[in-house]
């Protein structure tokens, strides 16, 4: 059985004990600091923060570390092979939280994929119960980090399609992308549609159709910017300044810009850091 170490001082109770129902369906377990030595779990849930600068060493150092990731829209890596989760609910009146909070929605911490990037946050009304819709998602929060799946990684298709575009299979990563585009619900969405688009005018370019090559990859920057300077992972302002001579490649051979001497060495790679 699967043992995750909470850390938790002023969340909700709702919020708790719906991460441990969720991790008792998995087939694992939701135990306090103190229960457990939480250097032997096999997960980390923290669901407080302020309480952060009391752990000692190596420890706090990690988890001081995820907390600074969250404002950047990154992803909250493993320590030492392990899942960590992170676990926030605020009231509407505290501006300082909410703004941070904010600003984790804007770096695509989407509110229904929040819990595979180890996040669960939301509006809690002062003196109130969180709502059922967040409940939900810390419960899959305690599901997700004892089963250690789809948590300390972004989505597979994701990442089988940085995989494919790195291999300059740009038909196929659109295809894995479209997949996963089509089912997200979160503002990251248009994001996934940008790499799409991408992906497709180099595929254009491969069969010589500039037309086609020029109009998606015009298209799909103009989703990608929003998401500056990093989103999933991937550093959009070196990414997008890699796709700028493609960009007037093809602006050039379609007659929308002034001719180009040279075609790129090869197209830009995808490295993602987590």
């Amino acid at each position: 059985m699967r043992t995750c170490a909470l850390l938790s001082e002023g969340e909700p109770a709702a919020l708790i004990e719906a991460a441990r129902a969720g991790a008792e369906e998995a087939g694992g377990r939701l135990r306090s600091w103190d229960e457990v030595d939480p250097l032997d779990a096999d997960a980390f849930l923290v669901a407080a923060p302020a309480k952060l600068f009391a752990l000692p060493g190596t420890l706090k150092a990690r988890l001081d570390a995820w907390l600074e990731l969250l404002p950047q829209g990154r992803l909250i890596p493993r320590t030492a092979d392990k899942p960590a989760g992170y676990l926030c609910s605020y009231t509407p009146d505290d501006d300082a939280i909410g703004a941070a909070v904010e600003t984790q929605l804007r770096g695509m911490f989407g509110f229904l994929g929040m819990v595979f990037r180890g996040c669960a946050s939301g509006y809690v009304p002062a003196g109130g119960a969180p709502s059922a819709e967040l409940c939900a998602v810390a419960r899959r929060l305690g599901a997700v980090l004892v089963s250690n799946a789809g948590f300390a990684g972004f989505p597979s298709e994701y990442m089988r399609g940085v995989e494919l575009f790195n291999e300059e299979e740009f038909w196929e990563a659109h295809e894995v992308w479209e997949d996963l585009w089509v089912r997200e619900e979160t503002e990251i969405k248009l994001y996934y549609q940008g790499l799409i688009q991408v992906a497709s005018g180099f595929h254009h370019f491969g069969h010589g159709n500039w037309s086609g090559m020029d109009q998606l990859m015009r298209e799909g920057v103009a989703k990608l910017v929003p998401y500056r300077p990093f989103a999933q992972g991937l550093d959009l302002d070196g990414f997008l300044d890699d796709l700028g001579p493609w960009l007037d490649l093809a602006a050039a051979r379609t007659g929308n810009a002034p001719p180009v001497t040279r075609i790129p060495d090869s197209p830009p790679r995808i490295s993602l850091q987590g």
